[in-house]
C-alpha cells in the first residue's frame, strides 16, 4: 500500500521562520500519517548553532556577530545559511518499517565503506541519510562534477580539526558529499542532520552553491565545476543562481526517489495548511525568537 507524501516548496524566509516551520511538519506529519518533504531558502544570511553548541563559540568570528543567529533542534556544527538551497524531510513515527527491507546499491561507495556497513542492522533513520545522500552523489557525477561520499572511521589530522571545528561545512562524517575540482580542491557541498522526537523523525540538510561573504572559504559547486565538462549531462556551462528555483528541480526529484526507495509515496504538492502555520507561528515566538532557546539552550516545547 502506498503511503502518503507531501511537498512543500518555499520561498526565502527568516531563520527563525525556517526553524519553526521544520518543526511544525514533524507534528503535521504525525496527524496526518503523511511524509513531509520541504525545500527552502534564506531570506537574510543566517548563522544556525546545533543543539549542543555554546552560543559565545560565534564571537570567534567577528564576522558572524553581525548575522542573524538561531539554534537548530539537530545536532552538529554551526552553518552559514547563504547561497544554498535546503531541504526538510518529516518522518511520523508510524513510518518506523521500511516497504523495502534491502537498502539501495550506493554506487558511489568505495569498497571499505560498502564492507564496513552491516546493511541488515541499519535503522530507517540511517537508511534515509544514506539514500539521500548517496543519490544526490550519483546525480553530482553524472552532472560531471567528481563527488563522493566521505568514508572515515576516525578524525583526520588537517589545518582544520574536523572533529572540533565551529562551522559545519569543516567537519567530516562518514556520509557528507565532498567534491573535487580543478587542481585536487576538495569541498564539502552537502551535509545533513537528523532529530527524532516522540512524534516521529526530523532530517535536514544543506547543499552549498555558492560562498557567503560570511564564510568565503566554503566553495559551492559554483566554484568546483566539473573536471570533464566535455562529459557532462549538461547542455550547457553550469550556471546557478542561488535565487531562483529553476535549477532545483532534478535536486527535489532525487530527494523524492531517495523517500520512494524506502517507502512507495503517493506525491502531492501543496501549501501548508492554515493550521500548520498558525503552529509554526507559535513556535517561532516561544522557542526561536527566544534567547532562553537560542543563546541559553533552554528546551521549550515538547520537540
Amino acid at each position: 500500500m502506498e503511503k502518503t507524501a507531501i511537498l512543500w516548496i518555499d520561498g526565502p524566509s527568516e531563520g527563525a521562520w525556517n526553524m519553526a516551520l521544520d518543526q511544525a511538519m514533524i507534528q503535521h506529519a504525525a496527524d496526518e500519517n503523511c511524509i513531509i518533504l520541504r525545500l527552502y531558502q534564506w531570506a537574510r544570511p543566517t548563522l544556525s548553532l546545533g543543539y549542543f553548541q555554546s552560543f559565545e563559540d560565534r564571537s570567534r568570528t567577528p564576522a558572524f556577530e553581525s548575522m542573524d543567529c538561531v539554534r537548530r533542534v539537530t545536532g552538529g556544527g554551526a552553518i552559514v545559511h547563504d547561497q544554498e538551497i535546503t531541504y526538510s524531510i518529516a518522518v511520523p513515527k508510524s513510518f518506523e518499517e521500511l516497504i523495502n527491507d534491502d537498502l539501495p546499491t550506493f554506487d558511489s561507495w568505495n569498497e571499505n565503506a560498502k564492507s564496513s556497513v552491516n546493511r541488515s542492522h541499519l535503522r530507517h533513520s540511517e537508511s534515509l541519510y544514506r539514500t539521500i545522500h548517496s543519490r544526490v552523489t550519483n546525480w553530482l557525477i553524472e552532472l560531471g562534477f567528481e563527488a563522493r561520499l566521505h568514508k572515515s572511521n576516525s578524525c583526520i589530522d588537517t589545518s582544520v580539526d574536523e572533529c572540533k571545528a565551529f562551522l559545519c561545512f569543516e567537519r567530516r562524517s562518514d556520509v557528507d558529499i565532498v567534491v573535487t575540482g580543478q587542481g585536487n580542491q576538495s569541498q564539502k557541498v552537502m551535509g545533513s542532520a537528523q532529530r527524532r522526537t516522540s512524534k516521529g523523525l526530523l532530517q535536514h540538510g544543506s547543499l552549498i552553491l555558492n560562498p557567503s561573504p560570511f564564510a568565503p572559504h566554503l566553495l559551492g559547486l559554483e566554484q568546483l565545476p566539473p573536471n570533464n565538462p566535455n562529459e557532462s549531462k549538461l547542455d550547457e556551462p553550469l550556471k546557478i543562481n542561488a535565487k531562483k528555483w529553476g535549477w532545483a528541480i532534478d535536486f527535489c526529484r532525487i530527494l523524492q526517489d531517495s523517500v520512494d526507495v524506502l517507502w512507495k509515496c503517493d506525491w502531492k504538492y501543496e501549501d501548508p495548511a492554515s493550521n500548520v502555520l498558525e503552529r509554526a507561528r507559535q513556535i517561532r515566538e516561544s522557542r526561536f525568537r527566544n534567547d532562553a532557546w537560542t543563546v541559553h539552550r533552554v528546551r521549550i516545547g515538547d520537540n
